[in-house]
């Protein structure tokens, strides 16, 4: 054979290896994911040939699409690098984390938005938390989830910009949700039951909570520590404390609820305002706008309560 001809050939072999790379990279990751107990990780993760597991769909998931669960199942914890959707579609998306580790780990940036729906998250109680993040990125979206048993807390969303959470059940944690960066969170529909705490703010955190309950907390149903929150129809009870403001030693600023169309009942306290040490010039305050059925606790109220006017 000549050396054209064998020139000629190896060019051949070249480019079609080129062009088997060149599929092979656009079919590396998709808009959307699909995960399936029948599911292989090996898989492109198509409707077809699903996945696996939620972090076997992920690697193969561009940024801004979305992994949709196919059927019924459980699907290992994952930690999460970009924005993305993950959908339960329906069926049961269960997630087990014990021995100290997370469910859902977080680790977004900028201006990345996660979006967590329909999903079940169990720490079989020695998880550390169900959704966790400690990275400094745009929104998280919470919506229609249940998640218990997890040592440290349930969501813990670290310095996000915004987080949303609704129609979400959290029980059985050490603290339901923990807002402890600095941003801003709206709560509604939502049942917090049997946590250490329901809800907990530090930090500045501003939070609107609507037509959500609190109930059966060890310590207290909603409390802020340092930050905003504003309670509007929602109901506390059987908690240590139904909703407290309560101040943390300076440097910390004002910590501030108004609560609104709600009922505190069956607490052993249900109003309570204080400070950690002498409020000074930020001292906690709790607004009442007069509209609020609280009774039948231990003690009603515990401290200073202002009246709001308002319309």
């Amino acid at each position: 054979m000549n050396t054209r001809n064998i020139s000629t050939k190896l060019s051949l072999v070249i480019a079609g290896a080129i062009c088997l790379l060149s599929v092979s990279l656009v079919y590396a990751q998709s808009n959307r994911t699909w995960v399936s107990p029948s599911g292989d990780d090996s898989n492109n993760c198509t409707a077809a040939k699903p996945c696996r597991t939620f972090a076997g769909a992920l690697t193969k998931t561009n940024a801004d699409g979305e992994i949709v669960v196919q059927s019924s199942g459980g699907f290992g914890p994952v930690t999460i690098d970009k924005s993305i959707t993950i959908d339960g579609a329906g069926n049961y998306a269960g997630i087990q984390a014990g021995s100290e580790s997370n469910a859902i780990t977080i680790q977004a940036t900028g201006s990345d938005v996660v979006v967590l729906r329909g999903l079940t998250l169990s720490g079989l109680g020695s998880g550390s938390y169900g959704v966790r993040a400690s990275t400094s990125y745009a929104v998280l979206h919470v919506e229609n989830c249940v998640i218990s048993n997890f040592v440290n807390g349930g969501i813990s969303p670290g310095p996000t910009a915004a987080i949303f959470i609704q129609d979400t059940v959290i029980s059985e944690c050490g603290r339901g949700i923990s807002l402890d960066w600095g941003g801003k969170a709206v709560i509604d529909h939502c049942r917090l039951e049997n946590n250490g705490t329901g809800l907990y703010l530090l930090l500045g955190t501003q939070v609107t909570v609507s037509n959500t309950v609190a109930s059966g907390n060890a310590n207290s149903g909603f409390e802020t520590d340092w930050g905003t929150l504003n309670i509007e129809s929602c109901v506390a009870s059987n908690n240590g404390t139904g909703i407290y403001v309560h101040l943390a030693p300076s440097p910390n600023g004002p910590a501030i609820a108004v609560v609104s169309h709600s009922t505190v009942t069956n607490n052993q306290i249900g109003l309570r305002q204080d400070c950690v040490s002498v409020c000074g010039s930020v001292p906690s305050v709790l607004y009442s706008r007069g509209n609020n059925t609280v009774q039948g606790n231990g003690t009603d109220v515990s401290g200073t309560i202002t009246p709001l006017n308002g319309t």
